[in-house]
């Protein structure tokens, strides 16, 4: 019993320092946590909307994939519309050309037969000349005219002749101007151009004449006088490449005229 009463109580101090010292520590702590909770929350809130943004963009594309996917249905049927439509029209071409084959062989056939009638008339009309010069040549006094070449004829070889010299020109317009002179001279100029652009060297003509009484609501033919048949047969070969509505013609006879009429 001594020994407890000599036992005394001690009041234990308390270490305010190190108390002070984990305050401080904690609230770091706390403060870092805030921070990390703020920052996560903002995170958060920054995938929601990267989220709700990609939802929209796929919304998007599958909308644009949609009408892409449309747009080419609609393509693709109107490909084939246009792919039908180019067969009907090739079969159509390939009918045509047969037709015009059809047609060229029964031209050609035709042309043949009108150079076989052709020739068979220059071969007659060479006959006659001949016969013509043979009385030309004869004695007066012991000329006597056959049967077969009768006034007629022999006015019809020379005026066939005459013409070889000539081409008609038509379509070619019909001068306003009321001098009969300036109306000749400006159709003068208009044949020399038309028939230049055609054979290059060709001589100017010796007569340029319209056929017929001048009418301003009618467009005349043009009578074109050369020296020389040459002339005349070399337009007459070049005159395919002369344009619309612009043509050239032998000049014919009455008779030439009736003939061709009738083949």
């Amino acid at each position: 019993m001594e020994t407890d009463s000599t036992i005394t109580l001690r009041k234990r101090k308390h270490n305010f320092e190190h108390d002070c010292k984990c305050s401080i520590e904690l609230k770091e702590v706390r403060s870092e946590l805030s921070r990390m909770a703020l920052l996560l929350e903002k995170y958060t809130d920054g995938n929601e909307k990267m989220l709700t943004t990609m939802q929209n963009n796929i919304i998007e594309v599958k909308a644009q994939m949609a009408e892409i996917k449309e747009t080419s249905e609609k393509s693709t049927n109107l490909i084939q519309e246009n792919i039908t439509e180019i067969k009907d029209q090739i079969g159509g071409i390939q009918s045509s050309s047969l037709n015009i084959k059809v047609e060229q062989s029964k031209i050609k056939a035709q042309m043949a037969a009108l150079e076989t009638k052709i020739l068979a008339s220059d071969s007659r009309i060479n006959t006659i000349e001949t016969n013509i010069e043979r009385c030309a040549s004869a004695p007066s006094g012991r000329w006597e005219p056959r049967t077969h070449l009768d006034e007629k004829l022999i006015r019809e070889v020379q005026e066939r002749s005459e013409r070889e010299r000539n081409v008609i020109i038509a379509g070619l317009p019909e001068q306003t101007t009321a001098s009969a002179t300036e109306r000749a001279s400006k159709d003068e100029a208009d044949v020399i151009q038309i028939t230049r652009s055609i054979v290059h060297d060709v001589p100017p003509p010796v007569k340029v004449i319209r056929i017929g009484k001048y009418r301003d609501t009618k467009t005349r033919r043009v009578k074109v006088c050369y020296e020389s048949k040459v002339t005349a047969k070399q337009l007459l070969r070049a005159k395919d490449k002369i344009s619309e509505p612009i043509k050239i013609y032998s000049d014919q006879t009455p008779a030439q005229q009736k003939h061709f009429r009738n083949l």
